[in-house]
């Protein structure tokens, strides 16, 4: 999100899906749903982007910010995060999406994301809840 890592850095991931392909299947030997498949992709990127390398790892991931934090989904559909966003997260959540991009994937879902983030970064907060 801030562009710029520094050696205590590690990699915040939030993994969303394109709700539109909710009913497709692989087109492997063993067909899986969209959402099986799914997470699978998602446990393949975080083994890969941690691989152990002769100095440490090559990132620390933390995936907590995704909606439910480490009790949710590994992968969310976009309008599942959307409404997540809008109606359940906490303040800090949405402080994290300041500084969120989408870094990978389709363009056209990339926007889609992007729209959402600034839908839910514009919401009207009340001072008195946030001083809570």
């Amino acid at each position: 999100g801030g562009r710029e890592l520094n050696f205590a850095s590690d990699l915040d991931l939030v993994f969303i899906y394109d709700e539109a392909l909710a009913g497709c299947e692989s087109d492997g030997a063993r067909k899986l749903d969209h959402h099986r498949y799914f997470v699978r992709l998602v446990q393949r990127v975080v083994h890969l982007l941690t691989a152990q390398t002769s100095l440490g790892p090559l990132y620390d991931i933390d995936m907590r910010l995704r909606p439910n934090g480490s009790k949710g989904l590994l992968i969310i559909g976009h309008e599942a995060f959307a409404r997540y966003q809008q109606n359940e997260a906490w303040t800090w959540e949405h402080q994290a999406l300041v500084r969120a991009r989408a870094v990978a994937g389709d363009r056209r879902l990339a926007v889609r994301f992007q729209n959402i983030r600034g839908e839910v970064l514009a919401i009207r907060r009340e001072p008195s809840v946030l001083t809570a």
